[in-house]
């Protein structure tokens, strides 16, 4: 007898398709993700684009920085092979011999100054004049190591100093002088095998406020400024 097959059903439950939902935050997120990021390409795009205007751009030439000696004179000592400018509206007139050099210069209204490079160092005198005021003098030049000192690493100031004894008192300035002291004038400063000896004064003595802005004292300043040792 022929037994019936029954065919029998799967109990393995039909496939059903799966949708992703997401929910309006996370696209609220993912609409500001995609603008920002837009927003950063937008940026480094324009930041690409002027950095290459700036690279294809001609270099702006700089303006050349003014000579302070514009219309100086130059002058170069013998000897010790030591030179300067001067402003051109002084008179210059070199006493050296085949030793010492010694220029002097005579500017308006009674100005005078001097200029020596030695065996003698400053005049011999009985007092030390009372220094009112000492400005540290920098240089220019190779005169120094650093701008600061000279070539013997001493620091040299320019002293206002006031006249005899007598004059101490009355709080003047009687002239100028270069030395190696704030407080001792006639501290002669050494360049090489030479004493040195610098010094202007006016035809007046001036009050210290009057001195300091003094036009031929501020020449005069700018002139050691320009101490160079000569090629």
């Amino acid at each position: 007898m022929a037994m019936k097959q029954t065919k029998q059903k799967s109990s393995k439950p039909a496939r059903r398709t799966r949708h992703m939902r997401f929910s309006a935050a996370e696209i609220i997120l993912g609409v500001i993700l995609i603008i920002g990021l837009v927003v950063l390409g937008y940026a480094l795009w324009q930041t690409s684009k002027a950095n290459e205007k700036a690279d294809k751009a001609p270099a702006v030439a700089q303006a050349p920085k003014p000579d302070p000696y514009e219309g100086w004179h130059s002058y170069t000592l013998a000897n010790s092979q030591v030179n300067f400018h001067y402003p051109s509206k002084w008179q210059i007139t070199d006493s050296s011999d085949q030793y010492d050099d010694q220029v002097n210069f005579a500017g308006d209204n009674g100005f005078s100054a001097e200029i020596t490079f030695g065996t003698t160092g400053h005049p011999s005198l009985d007092y030390q004049p009372v220094v009112r005021y000492a400005k540290e003098q920098l240089f220019k030049g190779k005169f120094d190591a650093n701008g600061r000192y000279s070539l013997n690493k001493t620091a040299w100031y320019l002293d206002f100093i006031g006249g005899t004894p007598k004059q101490a008192k009355d709080g003047k300035v009687y002239g100028v002088q270069v030395s190696t002291s704030k407080t001792k004038a006639l501290a002669t400063p050494i360049f090489g095998k030479y004493a040195v000896d610098i010094h202007a004064q006016t035809a007046k003595p001036l009050s210290l406020a009057a001195a300091k802005t003094n036009p031929d004292y501020q020449d005069f300043y700018r002139l050691i400024a320009s101490l160079n040792k000569a090629h």
